[in-house]
């Protein structure tokens, strides 16, 4: 692990966010059978995980801590909510809380 003074190189934030963040929101927005849905939310899951190996093994620390407490979510977000992504869970509460008041308002303002 780098010093906390040096930076990660560009390459390397880009892989760990991309297997960190972007992949498990692009795998829960595939739906698929029900045992592959599983399999893929693993994978998600895995690889959210592998992104932080990667990022304590070739990044700064503050990127390795982001990257733990992202797979951390993940890992919440798939055993309280069933995706495997906590941007995808987040759109799910903000649309149950939202929707309501929205479409409400829409449909006696407009």
């Amino acid at each position: 692990m780098f010093s906390p003074n040096q930076r990660s190189s560009g390459p390397v934030i880009r892989k760990v966010v991309g297997l960190v963040v972007l992949l498990p929101l692009l795998l829960t927005l595939v739906k698929l059978p029900f045992f592959l849905a599983i399999t893929m939310s693993l994978t998600a899951i895995a690889s959210s995980f592998y992104g932080f190996w990667f990022a304590v093994r070739n990044a700064g620390r503050w990127l390795a801590a982001f990257a733990g407490a992202m797979a951390l979510l993940n890992l919440i977000s798939l055993i309280a909510m069933g995706t495997p992504s906590v941007l995808k869970g987040l759109y799910y509460i903000a649309w149950l809380y939202g929707y309501p008041i929205y479409s409400n308002w829409a449909y006696w303002n407009l």
